[in-house]
């Protein structure tokens, strides 16, 4: 589809004129100057305006409020991890727990990232645990806890996706 040009083309230098008119006689659609313009929108109804604005102060609300949640969620987390333990979540982006049910098991649990298995010094596993409903990060990692430290580990297990690291066993 062609689009039209606004205006007659502009005028080329004499030095390329003659070889640009040879090639293509309407050479004005090789200028950028209908893209930068845009197409022209009919002006917006007072209907329209005020449906505008009203979703533009939901999508704020909105913002606001997922704000609010992730900051709550890592003063939680702040105080339940510690001055120390979180200063090294915040650092490193993990935390790492040792395994109730199985000794020889390490989870470390990264910020934003699928929780590791480590056993022997080695990841085993991957478990990839998603916010249903677009929680913070902080519940996530407050969730994760709560199924190791409670013992409930093979609950975790259960709801997470679990990703083994093929060919690095023994």
């Amino acid at each position: 589809m062609r689009v039209p040009y606004p205006g007659p083309p502009p005028p080329l230098p004499p030095d390329h004129w003659y070889e640009d008119q040879g090639r293509a006689p309407d050479a004005y659609y090789l200028s950028c100057a209908h893209f930068v313009a845009g197409p022209r929108l009919p002006p917006e109804t007072p209907e329209e305006a005020r449906q505008r604005q009203e979703s533009a102060a939901r999508m704020l609300r909105r913002q606001e409020e997922v704000r609010g949640a992730a900051e709550r969620a890592e003063a939680l987390l702040r105080k339940r991890l510690g001055f120390f333990a979180f200063k090294q979540w915040q650092l490193t982006g993990k935390l790492s727990r040792r395994s109730t049910l199985w000794p020889a098991v390490l989870y470390v649990i990264p910020r934003n990232a699928k929780v590791q298995v480590v056993r022997d010094g080695r990841v085993e596993t991957e478990l990839c645990v998603i916010a249903d409903q677009g929680e913070p990060e902080a519940d996530r990692v407050m969730t994760v806890l709560d199924l190791i430290e409670s013992g409930q580990e093979a609950k975790l297990w259960e709801m997470a996706n679990v990703f083994p690291r093929a060919g690095r066993g023994p």
